[in-house]
């Protein structure tokens, strides 16, 4: 699925030895690799979340920038923060629970795909309160 900004470059090779260059070949089309689309459709497992743990679970980006995804990390922060707090890495399922929560504190979550090339801009936010 090309995408617009996908980089695709094109090679040709030829065959060299001690007498000379043959001729080229056809060209080939690679694509440049980039990172995974972000996921989507971030949120609230009810049936997980209590009031010190919260569920997630999340759906694949549309493309995965050509490269497949390795895995995912999930970060939050309180409503009231600033700065997210990564929780997890290396999530190889698009589902996670956060442990250690607070109750009755209201929290924001978001995740990343990380491909070969890195990780993906992040998902939406889900906002759970702790309950």
């Amino acid at each position: 699925m090309p995408l617009t900004n996908d980089l695709i470059y094109s090679f040709k090779v030829s065959a060299r030895n001690n007498v000379g260059s043959g001729a080229l070949s056809d060209p080939i089309p690679i694509r440049a690799a980039r990172v995974a689309d972000k996921p989507t459709d971030l949120s609230n497992v009810a049936s997980i979340t209590t009031a010190y743990r919260v569920g997630l679970d999340w759906n694949e980006g549309i493309y995965n920038g050509g490269s497949a995804v390795l895995d995912y990390r999930v970060s939050y922060k309180q409503l009231s923060a600033d700065v997210f707090i990564n929780y997890e890495y290396g999530i190889l399922t698009t589902d996670s629970i956060v442990y250690g929560l607070e109750p009755g504190i209201t929290y924001v979550f978001r995740v990343e795909a990380r491909n070969l090339v890195g990780y993906s801009e992040t998902s939406d936010t889900v906002t759970v309160l702790a309950a």
